[in-house]
């Protein structure tokens, strides 16, 4: 299997990345908390990743019941409506990696274990 990234090269600094990223969170936390939808903070903490960068890892979990059609609630069990999301922040560099509760552990998005991935291809 071949995994692709594109990466679009922005006209300004990493420090202004970073402060419209936190401003957009921000942001959107406060519409969240407005239209009443539910997620919850299950960790937040401070990291140094490996290559030295400090950073932010949070585990949150959205719960999607009130977002879908009902007959998708009738049809889908109520863990597979929760996501959980793990993000590592440490600018320039970000992970995110998100599952439900039925495949936590699982199979990825693609269909595949992470042992199958034998090529990565970062296009700039």
């Amino acid at each position: 299997m071949i995994i692709k990234e594109f990466r679009v090269i922005l006209p300004i600094s990493v420090e202004e990345l970073q402060v419209g990223q936190l401003y957009s969170v921000a942001e959107a936390s406060k519409n969240a908390d407005r239209r009443r939808e539910r997620s919850g903070v299950l960790k937040n903490g401070t990291i140094r990743e490996g290559w030295g960068e400090r950073g932010q890892y949070t585990h949150k979990i959205y719960h999607l019941q009130s977002k879908v059609p009902s007959f998708v609630r009738m049809l889908a069990p109520a863990s597979a409506l929760n996501i959980h999301e793990k993000a590592w922040n440490a600018y320039p560099y970000c992970r995110t990696d998100r599952q439900t509760e039925e495949r936590r552990g699982g199979v990825t998005a693609l269909n595949s274990q992470g042992t199958e991935i034998t090529h990565f291809a970062v296009d700039t």
